[in-house]
């Protein structure tokens, strides 16, 4: 499945006031059953809820009286979402799904690379509505939301995906993190910032110790001075104009320079002087849109 439009993310029928819009999520949190619809094997019955602190879509399935976690969708990651039998899905099961109607169906189309996925699902007429509504409005929410939230909920999605019964983790489940930010530690060096943050001295950290010492793994003021030092007038940011010096000089990319400097510093992240703080991390690509060597984390106010 190609690519398709964000443009379809707008919806003359998207709630316009924050207290229906609070309703609406408030609805999608408590969850719906629904018979999601698959290409490879039979429909099944199972319940889909809305995520709200990691704006995720999250299926789970009934085992042995209890729920376990089939599948997630980011929000972030959502292309379209549309009502109706128009997939794959539903092509494949016509007999299980004939008695459907159209507005008793929905379809998710999300992904990050160029082939995108679905999922295909059938509720109840009214429920199946509020998704729409509800999924259209999570998404248009995200695409603006500033850097430093992305951030957040990137942060809890991984800390959720770790933590154990008690809502913790340890230095163990930190080594198996940290891949995911491309980031290379010995293990004293570890010891010591996991220390940094564990005040109570228990070997397990709660969520807003992680972030912590997620930020503070990334903030390197040696990288940021050994990279920008020679492009910042002020030691502590580099401005548009500084950062595209670096692109041309550095990077050797003369005619690009300005194009792919204004890319870069995307628009929820520019301060009113276009400039941006020297935070340099190698480990935010799992949460920006953009890739490559390093990245800058710019949170500007």
């Amino acid at each position: 499945m190609a690519a398709l439009s964000v443009n379809c993310l707008n919806s003359k029928k998207l709630p316009i006031s924050i207290a229906e819009n609070e309703l609406i999520y408030r609805k999608l949190e408590q969850g719906s059953d629904v018979l999601k619809i698959f290409l490879k094997r039979k429909p099944e019955r199972c319940n889909v809820c809305l995520k709200l602190e990691t704006r995720q879509i999250v299926f789970l399935r009934h085992v042995a009286g209890r729920s376990v976690l089939e599948s997630a969708v980011d929000v972030r990651e959502v292309k379209e979402v549309r009502m109706g039998k128009n997939s794959k899905a539903f092509e494949r099961w016509p007999d299980e799904t004939r008695k459907y109607q159209n507005n008793e169906c929905f379809i998710i189309i999300y992904g990050s690379m160029f082939t995108l996925k679905s999922v295909s699902c059938v509720a109840k007429r009214d429920e199946c509505d509020l998704w729409v509504r509800g999924i259209r409005l999570l998404t248009a929410e995200s695409i603006n939301s500033p850097y430093p939230l992305l951030v957040e909920r990137w942060l809890r999605k991984e800390f959720y995906s770790m933590e154990n019964l008690r809502g913790v983790i340890t230095i163990k489940d930190l080594k198996a993190f940290l891949p995911k930010i491309n980031l290379k530690l010995p293990t004293n060096r570890l010891k010591e910032f996991f220390q940094d943050v564990d005040v109570r001295r228990v070997g397990e950290i709660g969520f807003e110790n992680f972030a912590s010492l997620y930020h503070n793994l990334i903030h390197d003021e040696q990288l940021f001075s050994g990279t920008f030092g020679q492009y910042t007038t002020d030691g502590q940011r580099v401005t548009l104009q500084e950062f595209q010096n670096f692109l041309s000089e550095q990077q050797k990319q003369v005619g690009a320079a300005e194009k792919k400097g204004r890319d870069f510093v995307r628009p929820d992240v520019r301060s009113r002087d276009s400039g941006f703080k020297g935070l340099i991390s190698p480990g935010v690509a799992p949460i920006s849109r953009e890739g490559g060597f390093f990245a800058v984390l710019a949170i500007c106010h």
